[in-house]
């Protein structure tokens, strides 16, 4: 199937400009954060994402940015903490982990309200010609005031660094 997205996608592109490289959607596929589907002989991604809408002080958690590897900053300005879901989790799970991978912190199952579930479906910013298909599970932390850093929150990954701050 590799050889297949190689073939049918633009891959000149990717790792250019804001794009994420061809190895880090393989990586996303092993890992089991993507599946990659053919309709109509052109690939589609599919992915479920948790995001969490995190609020303390009258104040939004916003990521702002990422700082990848040889690229540089990707200016995000997305108003939660999203997190794909890995294989057999559950959407509680997957938003769950997401606090903690991302911000260190840890919350209950019991601590998130869910607000909504909804498909999206657009080409992906990350991966230029791949049409995604999103699966969103959106949820609510009112973080308690304990875990509140106001000077924000970096979850390293090695190749990116993810920004937060309050709005």
């Amino acid at each position: 199937m590799i050889e297949q997205l190689k073939l049918t996608l633009p891959v000149h592109l990717y790792g250019v400009g804001q794009a994420k490289s061809f190895d880090r959607l393989v990586e996303e596929i092993k890992a089991g954060e993507t599946q990659i589907i053919f309709e109509n002989y052109q690939p589609v991604r599919l992915i479920q994402v948790a995001r969490i809408y995190i609020f303390c002080k009258k104040q939004q958690l916003i990521e702002s940015k990422q700082t990848i590897k040889g690229q540089g900053d990707r200016f995000r300005n997305l108003d939660c903490v999203s997190e794909k879901f890995k294989l057999s989790e559950s959407a509680l799970d997957a938003a769950c982990r997401g606090i903690e991978e991302e911000l260190g912190l840890y919350v209950k199952y019991s601590d998130l309200v869910l607000l909504d579930k909804k498909t999206e479906e657009r080409e992906s910013p990350s991966y230029p010609g791949l049409l995604t298909r999103y699966e969103f599970y959106d949820f609510q932390w009112d973080m308690p005031e304990r875990h509140y850093c106001p000077e924000g929150y970096k979850a390293d990954e090695g190749d990116c660094i993810t920004f937060f701050e309050w709005k």
